[in-house]
């Protein structure tokens, strides 16, 4: 985990982007190892990213929308930890809103 001994040595928070894991992520990480890696690196509530791929899960276009399926992901590894997270999706407002409406 590069980011790890990045953060480490320069005191630097992570912002993990679970999209951009999906997408780069080694076939054997613990994802949920980084999770909690990434918590270390804040002194305060932490930032993530989360963003669905625009034709699919792999597909490193943005869709307009976040998929259901992408958000229960994120909050599994999250396990009942606060975090800010941030939409990265063309219609940022709506997909608020979509998931509320599924949720």
């Amino acid at each position: 985990m590069m980011f790890w001994g990045i953060a480490k040595a320069t005191g630097a928070t992570v912002c993990f982007d679970i999209h951009h894991h999906i997408c780069n992520h080694e076939p054997d990480a613990d994802v949920a190892q980084i999770v909690t890696d990434v918590f270390k690196t804040w002194e305060t509530t932490p930032k993530m990213h989360i963003s669905s791929g625009k034709t699919g899960a792999t597909d490193r276009s943005h869709h307009d929308l976040i998929h259901l399926e992408d958000f229960q992901r994120l909050m599994g590894l999250l396990a009942g930890r606060d975090v800010d997270i941030m939409f990265e999706a063309k219609r940022k407002e709506q997909s608020v809103l979509v998931l509320r409406e599924k949720l």
